[in-house]
């Protein structure tokens, strides 16, 4: 859904500061921090599952964090 609303904002527009939308515009045109690495693997946007996966890590707090 939310893939959806950023191709539906034109190009050059704000973009809300989120972590779902950050991943989603990685290595797309929108992505602020795109850089051409010659990868094709690498450069492409990253699909719904990766998207999930990233987000998943995160609120678990990563598979390399230390508990007391």
């Amino acid at each position: 859904k939310r893939r959806k609303e950023i191709e539906e904002i034109p190009v050059g527009d704000e973009l809300r500061n989120d972590m779902l939308t950050s991943l989603i515009v990685t290595n797309t045109v929108r992505d602020i921090n795109r850089t051409n690495n010659g990868r094709d693997n690498i450069s492409r946007p990253m699909t719904d599952d990766e998207i999930r996966a990233n987000l998943l890590d995160s609120f678990q707090g990563g598979i390399d964090t230390v508990s007391n």
